[in-house]
C-alpha cells in the first residue's frame, strides 16, 4: 500500500539531478538522496559540444562504463533554455523543502565532488556523506556478476536505509 508520509525520491548521477527538480515540485516527498548528482545541466557540456549540438541537432555522449555512445538531440537543450530556472537542479536545491542527503566518491571520475558541496551549500536541509575513495558508480558496473556488494556500494545503500529510517 502506497504512503504518502514515506515518500522518498532517489537518483543518481544525471539522474540525481532529475530527482532534485521532481522533488522541488512535489511537497509530498518527504526525503531525498542523490548518488554522485550533477549540480548543473550546462556544466556537463564543452562550448564545443554546445555549438555542435546546435549546428548538427545531435550530439553523441560516450559512455565509458557501457561503451555505447548516447544520442542527444536539440530538443533537449532547447527545452532546458526555455526552462532554464525550472530545470537547473542547484537552482531548485534552493527551494527543497526535505531532508536531502547526498552521498558522493571521493574519486568520482566523471563528476566532481564539489558538485556535491555546491549541492550542500544550496539545500537548507542536506547533509553530504563523501565515500573516501569511491568513484562515480561506487564500484558497480553493468553486468553485475559479483556475488557481493561492492564495499562503497554497500556503504552508500548501509548510508541511505540510515536516513530513509530516521
Amino acid at each position: 500500500r502506497f504512503n504518502l508520509n514515506r515518500f522518498y525520491v532517489m537518483g543518481h548521477s544525471r539522474g540525481g539531478g532529475t530527482a532534485i527538480v521532481f522533488t522541488a515540485a512535489d511537497r509530498r516527498v518527504k526525503r531525498l538522496v542523490t548518488l554522485a548528482s550533477i549540480a548543473s545541466v550546462e556544466n556537463r557540456f564543452t562550448p564545443e559540444q554546445i555549438q555542435e549540438w546546435e549546428e548538427k541537432g545531435v550530439i553523441y555522449i560516450y559512455n565509458g562504463r557501457t561503451g555505447q555512445n548516447m544520442p542527444m538531440y536539440r530538443e533537449m537543450l532547447d527545452e532546458y533554455r526555455q526552462n532554464k530556472e525550472n530545470l537547473d537542479p542547484l537552482h531548485n536545491a534552493r527551494h527543497l523543502e526535505c531532508p536531502h542527503l547526498i552521498i558522493h566518491g571521493t574519486a568520482d571520475e566523471t563528476v566532481s565532488v564539489s558538485e556535491a558541496r555546491q549541492l550542500e551549500s544550496a539545500t537548507k536541509n542536506a547533509r553530504l556523506f563523501l565515500i573516501d575513495g569511491a568513484g562515480h558508480t561506487f564500484g558497480g558496473k553493468h553486468p553485475f556478476d559479483e556475488a557481493e556488494l561492492p564495499e562503497h556500494t554497500l556503504t552508500a545503500v548501509k548510508e541511505t536505509v540510515k536516513f530513509l529510517s530516521d
